[in-house]
């Protein structure tokens, strides 16, 4: 995926696991924030649209 690592104090909610950020990573194609393990999970998943930006649904990969 494409990920960068991501620092702020703006906004500190994951949209997946609805958390404070653990190890935030940026998806470099929307700009929005997940914990890296939150990512991982999704990208792991067989759900239906697993690839998609939990926010915007912009394909992560």
């Amino acid at each position: 995926a494409n990920l960068s690592s991501f620092s702020t104090e703006v906004d500190t909610t994951c949209a997946i696991c609805l958390g404070s950020f653990v190890r935030p990573r940026r998806l470099n194609r929307c700009g929005h924030v997940f914990c890296e393990e939150c990512l991982k999970r999704q990208l792991r998943s067989a759900i239906k649209n697993w690839d998609l930006c939990a926010v915007c649904r912009e394909a992560m990969v």
